[in-house]
Order: C-alpha cells, then sequence, then structure tokens
C-alpha cells in the first residue's frame, strides 16, 4: 500500500512540476533561463565557499558557523542585487528557520528526494511560481567539507561543533548526512513573470 501511495504521489508532482513550470514556457525559454541560472547559483556557491573556507582558516570551524550565522543571507542579498534576481537556499531539513520552502519549492524538494532515493542523476528545474515569477532550482549536493556542520557523530560533526550550532539554531534538523546525499536547493527568482510577454 505504501508503495502504491508513494508512487501516486511522486506521478501527482511530476504531474503538477510539468503543469506549472516548463510546459508553459517555450523550451528555448526555459534553457535560457536554465543556463543563466546555473551561472548564478555557481558564481554564488564559489563566492559563498570561498568566504566559509577563510572563516575556517581564521578561527576554524566554530567560527565559520559564526561567521554563516551573521553573514550568509546579507551575502546573498548583496549577490541578489547584483544580478537583478533573488538567491536564496531551502531544505526539507531547516536548519535557519528563514530558510523554509514555500509549497511549491516543498514539492520541488520532494521530486529531488525521490530521484536521489530511486539513484537518479539530480536535474536543475524551472518552475513558475504563484506570482507567476520564473525560478530556477538546483540542487546542493553534501560535499566533504558540509560534514563538519552537516555530518553526523561518527563522520565530522563534532561534538563542540553541534554545541555551538544548536545555540544559534536551537530547532536545527540539517545534521545526519553523508557525503553525496540530497541537502536541500538553490533557488533563483528572475524578476521576469510569463505573464511579460515571454
Amino acid at each position: 500500500m505504501r508503495y502504491i501511495a508513494a508512487i501516486l504521489l511522486t506521478s501527482f508532482l511530476l504531474v503538477q512540476c510539468t503543469t506549472s513550470d516548463e510546459g508553459k514556457l517555450p523550451e528555448e525559454v526555459a534553457e535560457k533561463y536554465r543556463i543563466e541560472g546555473s551561472e548564478i547559483v555557481n558564481f554564488t556557491a564559489t563566492a559563498l565557499s570561498g568566504r566559509l573556507k577563510g572563516a575556517i582558516g581564521d578561527s576554524g570551524i566554530v567560527g565559520a558557523i559564526n561567521y554563516c550565522n551573521i553573514h550568509a543571507l546579507p551575502i546573498l542579498d548583496s549577490l541578489s542585487k547584483a544580478q537583478n534576481v533573488t538567491i536564496r537556499r531551502t531544505s526539507s531539513k531547516l536548519r535557519n528557520p528563514k530558510n523554509k520552502p514555500d509549497d511549491f519549492e516543498k514539492n520541488i524538494l520532494t521530486l529531488f528526494e525521490h530521484a536521489k532515493e530511486k539513484s537518479k542523476e539530480l536535474k536543475p528545474q524551472i518552475g513558475i511560481d504563484k506570482r507567476k515569477r520564473i525560478n530556477y532550482y538546483h540542487p546542493i549536493e553534501i560535499k566533504g567539507l558540509c560534514l563538519n556542520c552537516h555530518g553526523t557523530k561518527d563522520n565530522g560533526l563534532a561534538l563542540r561543533n553541534y554545541e555551538e550550532i544548536l545555540k544559534l539554531y536551537p530547532k536545527d534538523k540539517a545534521i545526519n548526512y553523508s557525503e553525496g546525499d540530497f541537502r536541500g536547493m538553490w533557488v533563483v527568482t528572475f524578476k521576469d513573470t510569463i505573464s511579460s510577454g515571454l
């Protein structure tokens, strides 16, 4: 019964995704946003990663945890303004409650999660939200460095580091990952809407 329910849920989500996003955009337009979204995510991830590594070098993992708490969202805001989009990250297992996904984003996260469970390649998606804005969704998978803050007690996550995380995020759920696990996704929201004559 659970297996049938899972199939029905996946089918429903696939229909929702298709009818709510790329199905309303000509393929060449969707591809344009996929390319632009990918470039924005790569630039943003590289910038954040570079600053995070700098913080680790300066003050260790605990210092980096505090750096992220103070600076991650302002950095994303700054990069968003510079590129005339909105850039954020979200997940089903939140650390910062400010990154909570909306209902449509929950559907996309579920699609990525099901794909990962079936060992399928996670491919970025284009979606159109309730405001008719075009969004680019880019999956985030855990890398080795991430385990310092998102791993398990036996694999990367030191007790001292997790205690510091809990001071800043008392309701944290973003642990117990292994390298290669699906963590969440980048969301790039463009200023364009489907009513802009696209």
